[in-house]
């Protein structure tokens, strides 16, 4: 991704998991993350985005350039 990118990684599953889903950036500096999985890439580096629900995650990693 480029500095600006945006990508929505949510996907569509039932109601019981979506509504206990969270995401979560091991690093915004990288890239920022909202509550329904759009993932704004914000600075050069690497950083990880987890979707967790339940017992269930899922990463995706994510390489920013300038």
């Amino acid at each position: 991704m480029d500095e600006g990118d945006k990508i929505y990684l949510g996907g569509i599953s039932n109601d019981s998991v979506l509504s206990k889903a969270k995401w979560t950036s091991s690093d915004k500096s990288v890239a920022k993350v909202t509550s329904g999985g759009r993932v704004t890439a914000v600075g050069e580096g690497m950083c990880a985005i987890a979707w967790t629900s339940g017992t269930q995650s899922f990463v995706f990693y994510v390489y920013v350039e300038e």
